[in-house]
């Protein structure tokens, strides 16, 4: 059984057009993964911000300013300790 050179020429493409769209999809599904862990990413950063600006603000309402300065360096040692 032998195909013609036109029948062998049209298998040949159309596996080559069927693995250019099996690595589209691909693509497609790695950037929707990549889109959704920037975008997690990001809320947690968001988040671990939020709570900076929480203990910064109660810093500054220390009574004193001994209180406040003690305050802040806590606060930098543990950003550095992260």
């Amino acid at each position: 059984m032998s195909r013609s050179p036109a029948g062998a020429w049209r298998t040949w493409r159309a596996t080559v057009v069927g693995v250019l769209i099996g690595i589209l999809i691909a693509q497609v599904l790695a950037m929707k993964w990549l889109a959704e862990s920037q975008v997690e990413a990001g809320r947690e950063r968001q988040s671990r911000e939020a709570a900076a600006r929480a203990a910064q603000a109660r810093c500054f309402e220390s009574a004193t300013h001994r209180t406040k300065d003690a305050c802040r360096v806590g606060l930098a040692s543990a950003d550095a300790g992260r």
